[in-house]
């Protein structure tokens, strides 16, 4: 039997035909493109503001690398995009901020061949500036100049039509996203004989706890009442083909299933297996996947049975066990059975869509609701200026009752992150180490201030010089091999400088050189993130000469730098360790701009949790996926109680009460630490502060 093959385009395990399973890439062709002498190109500057040499229209807004690279690989290799669950066929996923939404509207209708005719769908968030009070959607007047965040599916063509629009501010490809109890409820005060005594959270009941996520085993008892009903109230799997007539949701794509499909399912037994994968859950059309070397397994069976579990199955509660879920899948994949390895991750674009889909759902219900995101990247300025970033702040401000729980992650001690200083008329050579017969898709980006202007070159590990690349150009080496760099100045969103460096296929290992070189500098710093790989890590080698290093800081996923979003770190709650250290490898802060995140810390070592395809057994996890998890119960139980006060609670004021209930010691300091954020978090704190502020606003109260 001939054994499966890596396609050196999408570096999926696809069987040895001529075409990839998974990107559609001509496999013999591409193999033998490698042997072939060519030389490396550039292009305008236009890609990325100003004239563009291929359309000869005005740019108004900046193309990011990772939209342009999808775009060039088309054009590139002749690849033919196939279908997704969420894309059309040659379609690429964006994410755009604009200030006509009117417009936008307009154009996606009447426009003619060669402009932009397909539907802009997904979340669209307003706001009328970065420091004035956020405008509920509903209220806002698409006429009127709010900026608006928006995602869309576009065609090439589209694409470049939108970026000459002047209402268009920024567009964005999109980036993917990966997944990163019985001493939890002890630990965090969260157990019922520990929260005050007069407290009305009823194990979060009438609140939505809902999960963005990979995987979740509904089926499993810890998710069912005692008439085997169903706790999920909604499970939107983006990744499903269309089965029958499932209820629609304004995204267009995916398979929304109801808590009635769930429930007829769960009491006709039909799931009572314990194998996820078994014929019962094929028939349904959801299927899980497993955990191993490759694939993130049913990472949010985890997540979700620490935030709202119930025990029936393990005996063992989660944090807020009333609560109810509606959880999306975040996975994405072409439109084929079964989904090829690594083809299950997520993207930006369906990120966001899925956060508002759960927020429509609880406003619907009428309910308050907690979203945990227990995932990310290291991609992006680290400075909470990304649009997946902006739009969650929007979406917590637009109403009360609302939170957004993400984890810090799990890059601390990894060599992921470096900085440095660049001078004028200097350079600086940052060492980048790529394991040998890797196989795997490498990326790096660096950010710098605005007012400086670098230029990169890039050597192989035999010192032999590859590329020139001066600001506002990109060029591609592919001789033997693919590698594609871009330096785009003045990002928006910032106004910083960002130098993005995709490793392609076919390229020796060994330590690479970013010869950064100051043409221009006001300040100099930069810092530097290698994208995460579970198959195949790269990692920053130390400095010859001490010009930069490795810095343990600032190691945030993408998702955890936004303003009021609350960021979670992990430490080890278990009795050998007493003083509860921090985990190994939970992400330190601050912000690439200085700001203090995390914001609390919680159990996040060796866990147990539900797992998946047993009913009712549980599993060890760690990471910071599990202590955000914790959070999110926790913040279930303060919502819970403010509505029984009849109390409503902001992003804001519930982030600022989990700050002032958590313990300080440890960390030692009663200042914010960069790992263990203000202190490590306390439900029943927590919940009495909630308390406290209910009786504040009744001055007839004994309490107040």
């Amino acid at each position: 039997m001939i054994p499966d093959v890596i396609c050196p385009n999408c570096h999926s395990v696809t069987p040895p035909w001529r075409y990839c399973k998974v990107c559609n890439a001509h496999i013999d062709k591409l193999i033998e493109n490698e042997d072939k002498e060519s030389h490396p190109r550039s292009e305008s500057r236009g890609l990325f503001g100003g004239p563009s040499a291929e359309t000869g229209c005005e740019f108004k807004a900046p193309m990011d690398a990772r939209l342009h690279k999808s775009l060039d690989q088309i054009r590139r290799h002749n690849i033919r995009k196939l279908a997704t669950s969420s894309t059309g066929e040659d379609e690429v996923a964006v994410i755009a901020k604009v200030i006509d939404l009117e417009n936008l509207e307009t154009l996606t209708k009447t426009v003619g061949e060669g402009s932009i005719k397909a539907k802009v769908r997904g979340a669209k968030v307003a706001a009328k500036g970065a420091d004035e009070d956020q405008t509920p959607m509903a209220s806002c007047n698409p006429k009127d100049k709010y900026e608006w965040i928006v995602t869309a599916r576009l065609k090439e063509s589209e694409v470049l039509s939108l970026c000459s629009q002047s209402f268009v501010v920024s567009l964005k490809g999109q980036s993917r996203s990966r997944p990163f109890l019985e001493k939890t409820l002890s630990e965090t005060c969260a157990d019922q004989k520990l929260l005050p005594k007069d407290e009305k959270t009823d194990g979060g009941k009438g609140v939505i706890i809902g999960i963005v996520d990979f995987g979740l085993d509904f089926a499993h008892r810890n998710f069912r009442n005692k008439d085997n009903s169903t706790r999920v109230l909604a499970l939107w799997d983006q990744k499903a083909l269309p089965q029958g007539a499932p209820q629609e949701n304004r995204f267009g794509y995916g398979r929304v299933f109801t808590s009635e499909e769930l429930t007829d399912a769960l009491k006709s037994g039909e799931l009572d297996k314990t194998d996820p994968e078994a014929p019962p859950y094929k028939k349904f059309g959801y299927l899980l996947p497993k955990d191993s070397l490759f694939e993130t397994g049913a990472h949010g069976t985890y997540v979700a049975d620490i935030a709202a579990g119930n025990g029936s199955g393990t005996h063992q509660k989660g944090v807020a066990p009333k609560a109810d879920i509606v959880f999306v899948d975040l996975a994405t994949a072409p439109l084929s059975e079964p989904p090829a390895i690594g083809s299950t991750f997520g993207d930006s674009a369906q990120l966001l869509e899925a956060i508002q889909f759960i927020f429509d759902f609880a406003d619907k219900k009428d309910r308050p609701c907690v979203v945990n995101l227990s995932i990310g990247s290291n991609d992006g300025p680290h400075d909470g200026t990304t649009l997946v970033e902006e739009a969650i702040d929007w979406l917590v401000s637009e109403k009360h009752n609302r939170a957004v729980v993400v984890a810090a992650g799990n890059a601390f001690d990894e060599g992921l992150h470096a900085t440095g200083q660049v001078c004028e008329g200097d350079t600086v050579d940052l060492k980048w180490r790529i394991p040998e017969y890797d196989a795997t898709r490498n990326e790096m980006e660096l950010w710098y201030p605005g007012g400086d202007r670098f230029i990169v070159d890039i050597l192989d590990p035999k010192g032999k010089h590859l590329l020139r690349v001066n600001p506002g150009e990109y060029k591609s080496y592919d001789k033997r091999g693919l590698l594609t760099v871009y330096n785009i100045p003045g990002a928006p969103g910032n106004g910083d400088n960002v130098i993005n460096v995709f490793f392609e296929h076919g390229l020796r290992g060994g330590d690479w050189t970013l010869r950064l070189y100051g043409k221009k500098v006001c300040d100099g710093r930069f810092h530097a993130w290698i994208e995460r790989d579970e198959r195949g890590q790269s990692r920053f080698a130390p400095p010859d000469d001490g010009s930069y290093k490795i810095s343990d800081e600032c190691t945030l996923s993408s998702l955890a730098c936004g303003k009021r979003s609350i960021v979670v770190g992990a430490y080890d709650a278990h009795p050998l360790h007493p003083k509860a250290p921090i985990s190994e490898s939970s992400s330190s802060g601050p912000t690439r701009d200085r700001r203090r995140k995390p914001d609390i810390s919680a159990p996040g070592e060796l866990v147990l949790a539900a797992q998946s395809g047993t009913l009712v057994l549980r599993h060890r996890q760690s990471g910071t996926s599990m202590a955000a998890a914790a959070v999110t119960g926790i913040v279930a139980l303060m919502l819970a109680e403010a509505r029984a006060l009849g109390l409503s609670l902001t992003a804001d004021q519930i982030r600022n009460i989990l700050i002032l209930a958590s313990h300080r010691r440890p960390p030692e300091s009663e200042d914010w630490d960069e790992r263990y954020g203000w202190g490590r978090v306390c439900a029943a704190k927590a919940v009495a502060l909630v308390s406290a502020m209910a009786f504040k606003c009744r001055p007839g109260d004994p309490r107040a």
